[in-house]
């Protein structure tokens, strides 16, 4: 009982203290095990962390990287190390330090944070280690970016102003004569960022020739842009394949104004 109490006295303390003043970032380095998988290593009060970002597309909707960091010979997802706040401050700050290397590096939109809980927690939902990530995030890249819901953490990041998904959507959206439709093409994505991402549409509707199957695949490191269609009404179908995402663009405008024209 005299352990669960100094426990959470600190705790209360840390709530009310500004813990995360002094800025101390390890030297690290990062390596890219895959396009999906990325690591980051470092040192801290003579322990080795490893710091994992990576996209599963099982698991992760299109966008997002989940990121996970350990120690050196960690049991359990909520192991603690047991050092002072020093330790802990400058492991959170060398972890989103390379966090934010690999997000401006692949322009990710966000990352999402399981915050592990321990035998002090008394809700598995509600941990502390939860609530001292939130407070540090909200510190570091402000409240408006983070959304928390118990135990797991988002963190967005600002898009660019013309990505080439949403290039790709807007012209989707524009043959629709469905506002709805949108949520069809929002559900068919898949694929890690705005370099490498696939569209496979529910229906589209169009008033002039009737629904409308896509199936959009962008890839530019194979330089792979192709685009397949397929006209349920009539039958008609098409396949088409480039080598750059512009000329792409120009083949899904002009069947978005062939058949709204037609």
């Amino acid at each position: 009982m005299l352990r669960k109490f100094i426990h959470t006295s600190i705790i209360e303390y840390l709530k009310e203290c500004k813990i995360y003043e002094e800025i101390n970032i390890a030297k690290y380095r990062i390596q890219k095990s895959s396009d999906k998988q990325y690591y980051g290593y470092f040192s801290a009060s003579e322990l080795k962390y490893t710091v994992s970002i990576y996209h599963d597309d099982n698991k992760h909707k299109f966008g997002v990287w989940e990121v996970e960091f350990s120690v050196s010979n960690q049991t359990n997802a909520g192991y603690r190390t047991k050092k002072d706040l020093k330790h802990l401050n400058i492991v959170l700050y060398t972890v989103f330090e390379i966090v934010q290397e690999v997000v401006k590096s692949i322009n990710i939109k966000s990352i999402y944070i399981d915050s592990a809980n321990d035998e002090f927690d008394e809700n598995a939902f509600n941990t502390t280690r939860a609530d001292l990530y939130y407070r540090f995030l909200k510190s570091k890249f402000g409240p408006e970016n983070i959304d928390r819901q118990g135990r797991f953490i988002h963190v967005y990041f600002s898009e660019m102003e013309s990505t080439n998904l949403q290039i790709i959507k807007n012209i989707l959206i524009d043959i629709s004569d469905n506002y709805y439709d949108a949520e069809g093409v929002d559900r068919g994505i898949s694929g890690i960022d705005d370099n490498n991402f696939e569209i496979n549409t529910d229906f589209i509707s169009n008033e002039n020739v009737g629904d409308i199957y896509f199936e959009i695949i962008v890839n530019e490191k194979s330089r792979e842009y192709s685009l397949t269609y397929e006209i349920l009404d009539t039958g008609s179908t098409e396949s088409v394949s480039y080598d750059s995402f512009d000329s792409l663009v120009g083949f899904l405008q002009d069947f978005r104004d062939k058949v709204k024209n037609s």
